[in-house]
């Protein structure tokens, strides 16, 4: 989720810690045996295009797939390798749920939940105007002023800056 809520960050209202330092990533390491495997390859994408000019590789370019209970983005499983979808169809509407808790608490009072739109289900019935990421943001209100961004301005990538070539091999060594 943490990944997710950075990769977002223009449709958020405040500005996320990315929170991955040479130090950050190590206690991660330490804490989380696979972290680096799930998520250390994605974050060295990231790092790399930060300190190579990129900032606009690390913006979306297309809409979240949303949990139809919590609104959350699917995929914030604890591995990357265990994006298993959970899915029901419900009066002839398919629901996807960010984990089978979810899924279980839709199906305990699903007429609560089930005429809900999410922002995707406003896309496709033509509700928000143009149907791109732009037209969302206009959607939700968030201009360059006030949409996030890196809250301490990239400084954990920078961290990473001595010794690019590797950040992850740099991250373990350390």
């Amino acid at each position: 989720m943490h990944l997710g809520t950075w990769f977002w960050r223009p449709t958020l209202f405040w500005k996320p810690n990315a929170g991955v330092s040479r130090e950050e990533r190590a206690w991660l390491n330490e804490k989380y045996l696979t972290w680096e495997e799930n998520w250390g390859v994605l974050w060295d994408e990231i790092i790399d295009n930060v300190n190579n000019g990129r900032l606009q590789d690390t913006l979306p370019t297309t809409l979240p797939a949303l949990c139809n209970l919590t609104q959350l983005p699917l995929g914030s499983a604890t591995s990357r390798h265990d994006l298993a979808p959970h899915q029901l169809v419900h009066n002839g509407r398919l629901y996807s749920f960010d984990s089978a808790v979810s899924q279980w608490c839709f199906e305990q009072d699903p007429e609560r939940y089930a005429g809900h739109q999410n922002v995707v289900d406003r896309f496709i019935g033509g509700q928000i105007q143009p149907a791109d990421l732009g037209g969302g943001l206009a959607w939700m209100g968030l201009t360059p002023e006030v949409m996030g961004d890196d809250v301490y301005n990239y400084a954990w990538a920078k961290d990473y800056a001595t010794g690019q070539a590797g950040s992850r091999s740099a991250a373990l060594i350390r």
